[in-house]
């Protein structure tokens, strides 16, 4: 199968960021913080969003008319049903590939699934957060960026109910083991994470609505094909994916905990090292960028930056090709009576939607990989740590010791410009579907 055209990485724009507008002043910034009581901005987003899905749902019935042309016979109530459920992923504002889809096919799914009584959808999406030397995300937990991408998940189930009155469910496959040979995230951290964005679902869901996660690991057989196909993935392709991967890898869990990747023994000087968040930085920053070396070279001798980089960038090459290899592998998630959805286009695979989970704005990113921003004119964007500080964002930060987020108690919510009725308002308007 050829993968050239797939995307299999998200988007970030760290990486332009590190090159293009690195300054030392900026990483060691402390941003302010201002506190919010996370229960009631809660309810006010879960508020804004059951408006939205039944908006939606009401969108696409009346604009099936123009659309009827499309499928067969309407004159069965339950095809037509079918039919509207196929329009929410005509919909440029969900779906990535919306005017590509094979109608016909994921017409006929629906179909079959609505004779039975439901309406089933599963997706492969997400592994914990990585920091990056505190470039990417400040902890490995879910925050308002996961809120957003389960939001958008429940937006597809709830409209998909309000259409056809029908249970839905939606299994969501982690990526946290699937990539662990690859990736290397703490595995502790990826259950933690899971449980975290279950509680998120649980916190949206229903009796009629069932959004849940759970994982499959790779067998021997898998391992051993990833690993013989890793051997022949190409230096061209390994380089256009290994700025990515670079900055994916948890060089955390690997200095501190593992201590070794791809049999590549991790030296007691950096393991040991008083602030490995800075060395990683460090390393990561130089390896993108040469001009950067000069602001370490007080910071840290020269010898344990030129070994961390090295190593780095040995374990980079082979995760990438590891990564790539791991994508080959064409693994059953689910059944068939599951309509798949991906997080990645892929051309080949035109009955399987690619969903915009942070939203159009939020373009290939990912969640695991960034944080909500609300702007001073309240449009909701996507950034890291680095890209905060180089905007002067402002840290908003759980108050609660009992709500949702008590992973997030003192910590990082989402980043902000506005003060706590401004942002109160933002969410109040938050359009999930442009």
């Amino acid at each position: 199968m050829n993968f050239n055209h797939r995307e299999i990485l998200s988007q970030s724009n760290l990486q332009n960021s590190l090159k293009n507008t690195w300054d030392i002043h900026t990483y060691h910034k402390k941003l302010d913080m201002i506190s919010i009581h996370c229960d009631d901005v809660i309810e006010i987003w879960k508020k804004n969003l059951i408006f939205q899905c039944k908006k939606l749902a009401k969108k696409i019935q009346l604009d099936f008319q123009d659309s009827k042309f499309l499928y067969n016979n309407l004159e069965n109530t339950m095809s037509v049903q079918a039919a509207c459920l196929t329009e929410i992923f005509r919909n440029k504002n969900i779906s990535k590939n919306s005017a590509n889809l094979n109608v016909k096919k994921i017409h006929q799914l629906f179909l079959k699934q609505i004779q039975k009584g439901y309406i089933k959808f599963a997706i492969a999406w997400g592994h914990c957060k990585r920091t990056c030397g505190l470039l990417k995300t400040e902890t490995y937990h879910a925050d308002f960026a996961e809120l957003y991408s389960i939001s958008i998940l429940y937006l597809i189930a709830k409209v998909a109910y309000l259409l056809t009155n029908l249970p839905v469910e939606i299994k969501v496959v982690s990526g946290g083991l699937r990539f662990n040979d690859s990736l290397f995230a703490n595995l502790d951290e990826i259950k933690q994470y899971d449980k975290e964005r279950q509680d998120i679902a649980n916190m949206l869901c229903d009796e009629k609505i069932n959004i849940h996660f759970f994982t499959i690991e790779l067998d021997n057989s898998d391992k051993e094909l990833i690993h013989a196909n890793s051997i022949n993935i190409s230096s061209q392709a390994t380089t256009s994916k290994f700025e990515n991967i670079l900055c994916n890898i948890d060089w955390r869990n690997i200095f501190l905990n593992i201590r070794s990747a791809h049999n590549i023994n991790i030296p007691s000087e950096i393991s040991q090292y008083r602030d490995i968040d800075s060395l990683i930085a460090a390393s990561v920053v130089c390896l993108l960028n040469k001009k950067a070396q000069k602001d370490f070279t007080t910071v840290f001798n020269s010898p344990l930056l030129t070994i961390t980089m090295n190593i780095m960038k040995n374990i980079t090459t082979l995760s990438t090709k590891k990564y790539i290899a791991t994508h080959q592998i064409n693994k059953d998630i689910v059944s068939s009576d599951y309509l798949r959805l991906t997080v990645h286009n892929k051309p080949d695979k035109s009955d399987i939607p690619a969903i915009y989970l942070l939203g159009t704005n939020g373009g290939n990113q990912l969640s695991q990989h960034c944080t909500m921003f609300i702007e001073n004119n309240q449009e909701i964007r996507f950034i890291t740590h680095y890209e905060a500080k180089l905007m002067n964002c402002v840290k908003v930060i759980n108050a609660n010791t009992s709500s949702l987020f008590h992973w997030c108690n003192n910590a990082l919510l989402f980043y902000a410009k506005n003060n706590v009725a401004e942002i109160e308002k933002a969410i109040q308007t938050i359009k999930f579907i442009a």
